[in-house]
């Protein structure tokens, strides 16, 4: 009976010892849960800094070369950033070796836990079973930095790790209150993730560095095996499971496959929705994500719908003028814009910008971005004189709130004159890209593609005004530098050869444009390939220039060749399927074969009523060249 009584005594004491190591472990488990949100983010906020140093070190660069009288405030803030950098990374390693010791600690816990179960095992005579192993669902205490001041943000966090250094501390002392064989931890293959080499915030940190240096190849592939593991270990609806899956899910976007990211989005939202709940942040970001990723991977009008009930839920949860529900409107638009309906994504943008003015205030940057928006599809959209106007606004304000030499400045005023084209004021549009051309060279130098396009269209607006002998030359010097900047295959050489060759036919001398067609089309051909709609214009305009160089029967062929793709390739009802046929109709009887110019311009007829109406100019041109065909060969 002794015997009996000192083993259930001793199987007793084991259990409460189990019973107090098990409370350990929880405590430890919910200060892993603080600390886990702590990590991840600190190192959102070193890597929002380091965006910040970035580009303040671009803007203070831009400012000493142009010698502005901002250079000095610039190199202020840079150094400021620099410092507050700094300090965050010094937290950032605290919280990590924090992070470190507390694995350690968990090993050693397990361990003593491991022994006492085995022993309960041993000594069992019936007594009932374990407690849970589970621990409770840690507490979650959000900190929100970014509406903070940054001294302010780092005395909370100063405090958040000292807390769980004190924590850390009680442990350690609980841990050798416990009999020294049962705090060993057991032999464990150096592959393992619980050796201090290999653990799981060593294998964060290298996700991290890896996403931080642009290897998000490699950042996807560390968060797949984090995700593996972490599964196995925590269970799949671990908070910490799903955060890694985010995270997975976000690197594969950044390696740029937008259709597997889409994919490994879709059911983190079934899982997020069931474990935190539908209206839980996490779920509603992983939401906007999967909706974003769904347009990225083409599919605008999918990512389009699933904007609209992720924009009411967030209106409902969080609020109509939640920075949240006002980033899904703006995607929302940006959707919406993508798919074509212009008219629809100008009116999305309008709603926009005024909510956008009364929350953030007229002089944000996302106000006066979605203003850029709200501009470009009212141009799309078809009203022109409107996109000119709103763009004019926008620079006044542009130029007020970031500077007449900001890049955002200058492509509104490049938006501007392009408009204003569009509108028909193409003189007022010419002297604007002049004016736009002259800074562009002076901010971002003479061979930045900006500038170079606004060149482009500085010439095209000379050469619709009229001036085409201006144009050209224009061209013609263009030509020379994009060659030069960019290597003579580049589609942007190729543009600007074709509106050489245009303006050179406009400016009269068509044997010269004839000439430049021939060797743009032959380059065309080998760089865009023999069916590319550039090369097919291109061979259409050079049997144009062809006839008005006089030989009226190479450019009736040139035409006949140039059906037989166009029908392949475009279709035979295409419309400029059918403008070439005109074009061969008309060469044909300017070749001498008035008959045959007559019977083809019947079939031209009969399919432009047929594809366009009666009424339409182009069946009416085609009716009357009829016409006048069929009278020449009456007369023979």
């Amino acid at each position: 009976m002794v015997s009996v009584n000192a083993e259930q005594a001793a199987h007793l004491e084991t259990y409460a010892q189990l019973t107090r190591v098990l409370e350990t472990r929880d405590r430890l488990r919910d200060a892993a849960a603080e600390r886990d949100k702590l990590v991840w983010m600190l190192f959102a906020m070193v890597g929002n800094l380091q965006a910040k140093v970035e580009v303040l070190t671009e803007e203070r660069d831009r400012l000493a070369v142009t010698a502005s009288e901002g250079a000095a405030q610039a190199e202020g803030k840079l150094r400021q950033a620099v410092d507050n950098q700094a300090r965050m990374q010094e937290r950032l390693d605290r919280a990590l070796a924090n992070q470190r010791e507390a694995e350690e600690l968990s090993a050693r816990l397990q361990g003593c836990i491991d022994e006492m179960t085995e022993e309960l095992g041993r000594r069992r005579t019936g007594t009932g079973g374990l407690p849970g192993l589970n621990p409770t669902e840690p507490s979650r205490t959000s900190v929100e930095p970014e509406q903070e001041d940054i001294d302010d943000v780092l005395l909370r966090i100063d405090s958040l790790i000292e807390a769980d250094t004190g924590t850390l501390d009680d442990i350690t002392d609980e841990i050798t209150q416990y009999p020294q064989d049962r705090r060993a931890v057991r032999d464990k293959p150096v592959t393992s993730t619980d050796t201090p080499d290999n653990t799981w915030a060593h294998q964060i940190a290298q996700a991290e560095a890896a996403a931080a240096a642009g290897d998000h190849a490699s950042a996807r592939d560390l968060y797949a095996t984090l995700v593996s593991e972490v599964t196995r270990v925590l269970g799949p609806d671990h908070p910490d499971t799903l955060t890694f899956r985010h995270y997975h899910a976000d690197q594969t976007a950044y390696a740029g496959d937008h259709a597997g990211a889409r994919d490994l989005y879709a059911p983190l939202i079934t899982d997020r929705a069931r474990v935190l709940g539908p209206d839980h942040p996490d779920t509603l970001t992983t939401r906007h994500n999967h909706a974003s990723q769904t347009g990225d991977a083409g599919d605008h009008a999918a990512a389009r719908d699933l904007y609209v009930p992720l924009i009411t839920d967030s209106t409902r949860i969080n609020g109509f003028d939640h920075r949240h529900t006002l980033e899904a409107r703006w995607w929302h638009a940006h959707s919406t814009e993508i798919t074509g309906a212009h008219a629809a994504a100008r009116d999305l943008y309008a709603s926009l910008v005024t909510d956008l003015s009364r929350v953030l205030g007229p002089d944000h940057p996302d106000t006066l971005t979605t203003r850029h928006d709200h501009a470009s599809q009212t141009g799309d959209a078809g009203d022109h004189a409107a996109a000119r106007d709103l763009y004019a606004s926008l620079i006044t304000d542009r130029t007020r709130v970031l500077g007449p030499d900001h890049p955002d400045t200058l492509t509104t005023r490049h938006n501007h004159a392009s408009q204003t084209g569009d509108a028909g004021d193409h003189a007022a549009a010419r002297d604007l890209y002049a004016s736009l051309i002259t800074d562009r060279t002076r901010v971002l130098g003479p061979d930045h593609p900006d500038t170079l396009c606004a060149r482009r269209n500085h010439a095209y607006e000379t050469g619709i005004k009229g001036d085409s002998a201006a144009a050209r030359d224009l061209y013609a010097f263009l030509i020379t530098d994009q060659t030069r900047v960019n290597g003579c295959d580049h589609t942007r050489v190729l543009d600007v050869r074709y509106g050489h060759a245009s303006a050179t036919g406009e400016a009269g001398d068509h044997a010269a444009a004839r000439d430049l067609y021939a060797s743009l089309i032959t380059d065309q051909t080998s760089i865009l390939g023999p069916d590319h709609p550039d090369t097919l214009t291109t061979r259409h305009n050079h049997a144009a220039e062809t006839s008005y160089a006089g030989n009226h029967a190479s450019a009736r062929d040139l035409y006949a060749r140039l059906i037989t793709d166009r029908i392949r390739v475009l279709g035979p009802d295409h419309p400029d399927t059918l403008t070439t046929r005109h074009n061969h109709a008309d060469r044909t009887g300017a070749a001498g074969n008035r008959t045959l110019a007559r019977d083809l311009f019947a079939g031209v007829l009969s399919d432009r009523v047929r594809v366009n109406g009666p009424d339409h100019p182009h069946t009416l041109a085609a009716q009357d060249l009829y016409r006048s065909w069929r009278r020449r060969a009456l007369l023979g």
